[in-house]
């Protein structure tokens, strides 16, 4: 009688507890199925019960613990909604515009960047690394390029403090370095997130030199590279076409009053950059998940002025261009 007691009792508890023995022919899954806990080995004690919400929040430093918990939370799902990208692409342009350069006294002659020095185009990389959100994108650009040419002179000019003499071929070099950070606010979302449209704000900084030099006279290269980081408005946009195409633009317009920098060459530098435009328009194909071919037509206006005692720097730039990229997503 007491075995049987015993047994009955020990059965109960077992039951209570979450254990149960297999039936004949029962399988282990069947056995975890059919208990109304959940399965456990024999060996294995029950988890107790979740305990009340309400516990939970009286408990010691259980705030910091569930704030903690929804932070990380936040930062993995930030995270996830971010999108990477980097972008290289050669770049070509046609330029058009004029160059002023005076040295002291001698005052300097203006040149037509076609027709007096025969310098016409520039190539060079374009390189855009960016971070985009939901509602921001972040991106900063880097271009730099390299022009060459040359023409007969057709007039005894002055340059950089010298005069340079007619019959004489003249020879030309130019470089530019163009630093372009921008933070674009999407304003208006399609419900998919690939058609959006907003403003933006970021910096514009330039360096740019043009060496002028003739096979009779010996010449010398005068810089625009004394300025610092301006600010640039804009707006930029991006439409999805289908799901292989989509096309994107960026519109930025920049202004630098006349202003002193910390630099001196012959006195106190001023440098000022009149109003200026750069519109980019890319077309791209998605080859994969995270890879975009991009065809991209450009344009530019920039007029800069360098001056001081000693110096009385200006050039015009216009130019018309088109690059051919690569970009890498993640």
């Amino acid at each position: 009688m007491l075995f049987w007691l015993a047994l009955a009792l020990a059965q109960s508890l077992d039951e209570e507890a979450g254990f149960r023995g297999l039936a004949l022919g029962e399988s282990w899954a069947e056995a975890r199925e059919a208990s109304p806990r959940g399965w456990r080995v024999p060996w294995e004690p029950a988890s107790p019960p979740d305990p009340e919400p309400e516990l939970l929040s009286n408990a010691p430093c259980s705030g910091i613990g569930l704030a903690s918990g929804g932070l990380s939370s936040d930062l993995r799902a930030a995270d996830a909604d971010l999108a990477w990208s980097v972008r290289f692409a050669p770049v070509v342009r046609w330029i058009t515009g004029h160059v002023t350069v005076r040295e002291n006294a001698v005052q300097g002659t203006r040149l037509d960047l076609d027709r007096d020095l025969g310098l016409r185009t520039e190539a060079g990389v374009d390189v855009e690394a960016a971070v985009e959100g939901p509602s921001l994108r972040f991106q900063m650009e880097v271009e730099e390029l390299n022009g060459w040419g040359g023409h007969a002179a057709r007039q005894t000019f002055n340059w950089n403090g010298t005069t340079f003499v007619v019959p004489s071929r003249i020879r030309d070099h130019s470089t530019s370095l163009w630093l372009l950070p921008m933070l674009t606010r999407k304003l208006l979302v399609s419900a998919d997130r690939e058609t959006w449209w907003g403003p933006a704000v970021g910096l514009e900084y330039p360096y740019v030199t043009v060496n002028v030099t003739t096979n009779r006279t010996k010449g010398s290269l005068e810089d625009w590279v004394h300025y610092l980081p301006y600010p640039a408005l804009g707006m930029t946009g991006h439409l999805k076409l289908s799901d292989s195409f989509s096309l994107e633009g960026r519109l930025t317009g920049t202004y630098l009053p006349n202003v002193p920098v910390p630099f001196s060459e012959g006195g106190r530098l001023y440098v000022s950059s009149r109003p200026s435009l750069r519109l980019e328009v890319p077309l791209y194909y998605h080859l994969g998940p995270s890879a975009d071919l991009s065809l991209a037509f450009t344009g530019e206006t920039w007029s800069g002025r360098d001056h001081s005692v000693e110096d009385g720097n200006t050039l015009v730039l216009s130019s018309a261009g088109a690059w051919l990229g690569l970009t890498y997503r993640w």
